[in-house]
Formats: structure tokens, sequence, C-alpha cells
């Protein structure tokens, strides 16, 4: 029992052993198992850890990249903003004007074979702002100003120096290249700066909106609006005078209010609106002013007619339209024992009641010249001078003379000034003289009053004088309107302004002699021709003789003579007055007034110039006004037009029996016909194709 207990107890034993030794044994495989797996894991783990650091790297140079890229899309936005900001600026700032001698230094130096800065008188569409032109000697097209930006400031009329573009910049015009400039210097402002118009809103500001096209929009301080009152309850149909002080943008320019006018519905306001925005005063003369004037039932003294002719005993009468109040000049005509004829022209003597640079003198030639509106004459001389100086029939007046002696046939013998007294026996109108003439028993020679030759003042030697200037017209537009008439049957020769003369008058004569229906369109026929003419021709302007350099500057083309000035309308002309005292001058041999030189007689010419054409452009925009008015009056008026000129957008018309232009744009046909525009060997076709009723009309030119 024992042995067999203790055996047992050794088997437990040995196997108590082997398990423990198994189990070490195993526990030492799982360790090394468990060791190598750690191992494993450990160098998987720095594997790993190897591979994020890389791609932490590569992460860290690509974000480094596209920072970069960043930076250089936001120069790039910085240099497309700033180059923005530029244009903008640009757009929204006029270029630096240069110095008037810095740019007279400029014009004298440059090449006239290669010239880069023009002069002369701004011309701005009436009809859009944006385009501006400047006349170029020899060339077919002007100089073209786009936009308000390259206008610089300058208003129409202004006298300027331009810079033209290069070639790449210029338009095409007609089929060919047009230089285009840009304003470099305002050499002398002429025009008023004032404008008349009304108030707009425009967003939440209020805009002074301008009636002539040509003039940018004004922005009015909030001080002036509140001053005058304007509010949203009258600005739309008030029309106030405005002054533009200031032009910092193309945008808009800055301006203060100067007055109201009046009510857009009353005639009255319109006509004195029209005065003011031509900057014209009519304003009566002040007793500081008309102070010692004789008055109009003034009786000459034997000193007023001192050292003068007496012409009082001959035959001498006026002519003149029917409708004319100041008689400024007459006529006589004398049958001469050798045969030949005395024939004189008698001129009121203004000047011998206003004595040179006085005040009233002054205040005479600020105004100029005597405005003609359809309502009203306003005097360039005080009324009751008008009334002393006015060669009314059966009054002695003092006047200044020319006398000629000619023969029968009108070639001048001799001839003489004096300053003479006359009384005139007769008041003619036009249609009286005309009566005269038509009467076969005068028996006068059909040339009578073509006088030969330059006969009186050619003569003087006058070194500063006021002359009358008339440059050769466009030869290009000439041309053009010469290949126009031709397809049609009229024929001009435009060789010489004497030559082109001679040619028109063959057409008038032509209407003499047709019959009533024939003569109506034979002389719209003239009216369209004489029209088409004197597109190509410049504008008459008074020159002083001492500013130009050569003779031929000082020709007049349309009279066809070397020398020409005004001396026959004292009373309603300044330039008359001042060619009197250096006619009177010269042929007593008196020295001049010690103030007279050529810098006043060029500022009288040029404020002549300015005031003589404002005046004709008031007449004409007076009469306009008037024949609206009379259109809402009576309703509309059916009559003939004539087709002057055709565009895709409009066409031009004259209406001959009222002697108005009318400019017909296609947008008023919107709704009531279809219209297509078409050239073909440079003619010009409009197809207008009707809806009510369905009539096409052809309209070439």
């Amino acid at each position: 029992m024992s042995k067999k207990s203790n055996s047992s107890d050794f088997v437990t034993q040995n196997q108590r052993s082997f398990a423990k030794k198994l189990t070490r044994s195993v526990n030492k495989s799982k360790n090394k198992v468990i060791l190598q797996s750690s191992e494993r894991e450990i160098s998987e783990e720095r594997l790993v850890h190897f591979d994020t650091e890389e791609e932490k790297e590569k992460e860290k140079e690509k974000e480094k990249e596209k920072e970069k890229e960043k930076e250089k899309e936001k120069e790039k936005e910085k240099e497309n903003k700033t180059r923005k900001s530029k244009s903008l600026k640009q757009k929204n700032t006029f270029p630096q004007l240069i110095p008037k001698k810095e740019v007279d230094r400029l014009l004298k130096n440059q090449n006239s074979s290669d010239t880069q800065y023009v002069e002369g008188y701004l011309r701005v569409n009436p009809r859009c702002h944006k385009y501006a032109y400047l006349s170029l000697s020899d060339e077919q097209c002007d100089l073209l100003i786009v936009g308000l930006r390259d206008r610089n400031r300058a208003f129409d009329g202004d006298f300027v120096i331009a810079c033209i573009n290069q070639p790449e910049k210029w338009q095409i015009h007609q089929g060919q290249k047009q230089k285009t400039g840009v304003i470099v210097c305002i050499k002398k402002k002429i025009h008023p700066r004032k404008t008349v118009g009304c108030f707009k809103l425009f967003g939440t500001s209020t805009f002074f909106y301008p009636r002539d096209h040509r003039v940018p929009l004004i922005k009015i301080s909030k001080k002036s609006l509140q001053q005058f009152a304007v509010s949203a309850s009258n600005y739309e149909d008030t029309l106030y005078l405005v002054v533009i002080t200031d032009w910092l943008e193309p945008r808009f320019a800055i301006g203060k209010i100067e007055k109201i006018i009046g009510s857009t519905r009353d005639i009255r306001a319109e006509s004195n609106a029209i005065l003011l925005e031509h900057d014209l005063d009519v304003t009566p003369y002040g007793p500081d002013v008309t102070k010692g004037l004789p008055k109009g039932d003034y009786a000459l003294t034997e000193n007023d007619i001192k050292d003068r002719e007496d012409w009082r005993h001959e035959c001498i009468f006026t002519i003149d339209p029917h409708t004319a109040v100041d008689l400024d000049d007459s006529v006589s005509c004398k049958l001469l024992e050798n045969g030949n004829y005395e024939i004189g022209v008698h001129i009121s003597d203004v000047t011998h009641y206003m004595e040179f640079l006085s005040p009233l003198d002054i205040q005479v030639s600020k105004r100029a010249i005597t405005v003609y509106m359809t309502d009203n004459v306003y005097h360039m001389l005080p009324k009751q001078l008008c009334q002393v100086c006015s060669l009314s029939p059966g009054q002695d007046k003092l006047t200044f003379s020319v006398i000629w002696e000619m023969t029968k046939d009108a070639q001048v013998v001799k001839h003489r000034f004096a300053k003479t007294v006359i009384k005139s026996c007769c008041q003619m109108a036009y249609h009286h003289a005309q009566k005269f003439i038509e009467n076969p028993e005068n028996n006068w020679p059909d040339n009578f009053l073509n006088i030969n030759g330059n006969f009186s003042i050619s003569d003087l030697s006058i070194k500063t004088a006021l002359l009358r200037n008339h440059r050769e017209p466009s030869m290009y537009i000439l041309n053009v309107t010469k290949d126009t008439l031709q397809s049609f049957g009229i024929h001009l020769d435009i060789k010489s302004s004497a030559s082109l003369h001679t040619t028109i008058k063959c057409y008038e004569q032509e209407t003499e002699t047709e019959n009533d229906e024939t003569k109506m369109i034979m002389k719209s026929r003239m009216m369209v021709i004489n029209n088409l003419c004197s597109r190509a021709m410049t504008r008459a302007t008074y020159i002083c003789s001492s500013t130009v350099k050569t003779e031929e500057e000082l020709r007049h083309y349309a009279l066809n003579v070397s020398f020409y000035t005004h001396f026959t309308s004292p009373i309603r002309r300044y330039s008359d007055c001042v060619v009197h005292r250096l006619l009177y001058s010269t042929i007593k041999n008196v020295e001049l007034p010690k103030r007279w030189c050529k810098t006043l007689c060029k500022s009288i010419a040029e404020n002549c110039n300015i005031k003589k054409y404002s005046a004709k452009m008031a007449q004409e925009r007076s009469n306009e006004l008037y024949f609206t008015y009379l259109i809402d009056l009576r309703g509309p008026i059916v009559t003939i037009g004539i087709v002057l000129s055709i565009n895709e957008n409009f066409i031009d018309v004259i209406l001959c029996q009222l002697g108005i232009k009318l400019r017909i744009t296609f947008t008023q046909l919107e709704n009531l016909a279809l219209v297509e525009y078409s050239t073909k060997c440079s003619i010009s076709t409009i197809n207008i194709s009707w809806k009510q009723p369905t009539v096409t009309q052809v309209i070439k030119k």
C-alpha cells in the first residue's frame, strides 16, 4: 500500500515537473513570439513613422508651393486692381494741360512735315458731346476728339491746341482713316461757361441737364439748390441759368445757379433763356453811361456842321427792308456834265457822338452788335442815340460819305471820302427799288452794279486795321458737293470763288423764265445748291491786319478781293465804328488814338466775332421757338421738303417754302415703318416700308 502510494506520488511529481517544464517552455516560446511580434510592431511603427515624416515634408513643400501660388495670385490681383484703378482714375480724371508758353514752343519747333500739335477753334457736335472737331489745313477730314476726357475741359468755340494721336488710335471715316487727338492746352476760353436747362433726379442725386447737348452734365452744390429753393415739385418745369465753376472729372462739371428764368411753358421766358444762353447783354443802358447824350429830337448845331460838306440839297434816299428801324446808310446818284455819274454812299456818323474809349464806347464795344429776335430788337446803342443817328427822311443828319465818279459802264474814275451833312428825301423799301429796276423806262446797263476793281481803301496805309477775312473753303467738301450735284445734272465750276459765283448765278437766272410751278421748284433747287455749297465754306471773321504774316491771309474769298471791311452799319455793328475812326484819322492824316494798338485791335476783333456769331445763333433759335409755338397753336403743316443728306440713322431735309432745315431720325418711325439703308457706288439709299398704308418710299442721294 505504501509502495503503491509512493509510486503514485512520484508520477504525480514527474507530471508536475514536466508540466512546469512544458509551461516554462511554452511561456518562453510565447515570450519569444511576443518579443518577435513586438519587434516586428516596433519595426513597422518605425517604418510607418518614416513614411509619415516624408509625406509631411512633401505636404509642407506642397503647402509652401500653394502659398507661393496664392501670393502670386494676390500680387496679380493687386496689379489688376492697380491697373483697373489707374484705368478708372484715368477715365475719371483729365490729362494735365500744358502751359501756354510751353505749347507755343512746341508748335514753333515742330517739323512741318511731321506735325504733332495743331491749333484752332473747337467745334463740338451739337447732337452728341462725345465728338468734337478741329479743322486741319490741307486735310480732307477734321481732327476728331473722342470723349469728354480727351476734350480736356474745353468747350465749344474755345481756341485750343491738340496733340495728334498715334496712327493705331485713328478711326475709320467714310472709308479712310481720320486722325484723332487730345486737347493739351486751352489757349483762349471763348465759351461763356453758362448754360440753360432743368434739373432731373439721377438716383439719389439731383443733376442739372443743359439744353445745349454740347455742354456736360452739371452737379450743383446743395447750398445753391437750397438758396434757389429747388425741389422735386418745381425743378423739371423751371428753366435755370447755371454758371460752370469747375470741371474736375469727365463725368460731370461743377456749377452754381445764377438765375431762375421762368417756366418752360412761358414763351417770354424761353426767349429770354436764348439770350442768356448765348451770353448776350440786352439790359437797358444806365444813366451813368447815357448822361450827356443828345435826345431823339436833337437838332444839329453850327458846331456839328462845321468843316463838313453840305449835301442837303442833293437827292439822297435810303433803301432798307420795310420793317427796318435803324436807317444807317443812304445813297445818291447824279449825272455829271461829262456824262459820268457821281455815286454817293452816306453812312450815319455814330462816332461823332461817341468818343473813343469813353464809358459809353466801352459798353458798346462789349455788346458789339444789335440782336434781332423774332419778338424784339435789342439795339447795340442806347435807344436815344439810335434815333439821333438814324437817317430818317426830312431831317438833317451827320454822315461819313464815300463818293465815286463812274462811267456809264461802271468803271471807277476816282473816289474820295468826306464828313458830310445830308437830308434824306425818301425812305424806300427793297420792293420799291426793285420796281424802279424792273421798269423798262430805266435804261440802266445790265452790269451797272458790278463795280470793277478794289478801288477804295486799298490805297490807304493803315498798319493796324480791322478787316473782314474769309478763308478759302474746304476743297475736299466742295469737290464732294460738285460730284453730288453733277449726278443731278448740275455742273459747278469750283476753280475760284468768281467761277463758282458765275455758275450758281446761271442757275438762278433760269428761275426767271419758267412758269409759277416750275419757278417754285427751281427756287427750291437754288436753295439746296446754296445750302450744299455753304457747307464747304468757312466762317468770315474780323481780323487785325498787323497779326498776320502775309497779305494773302487778309483776302476775302467770297467777294474775291484782297482787302475788305465793314463800313456801312455803325448803328448796329461796333466794327464799323472802329473802321470809321481809323479811316477818318488816315484821310485827315492825324494820329490815331494813343491807346490804339495791335493788342486792342485784336481783342475787339475777337469779341466782335464772338458776339456776331452768338447773335446769329440766337436769332435762329428765336425763329425756331416761334415756329414751334405756331405749330403748337395751329397744328401740323404739310409742306414740300428736299433731302440734303442721308445717313443710316437719319435724313436731313430743307423745307423750301419755310426756309427751315430739319433732321428726321428713324427712331421716330420705329412702330410706323421698316427702314433699310444701303450704299452702292457712293449712292446712299433709304427704303421706308410703311405699315399703314402699305407703301414703300425710296430716297436716294
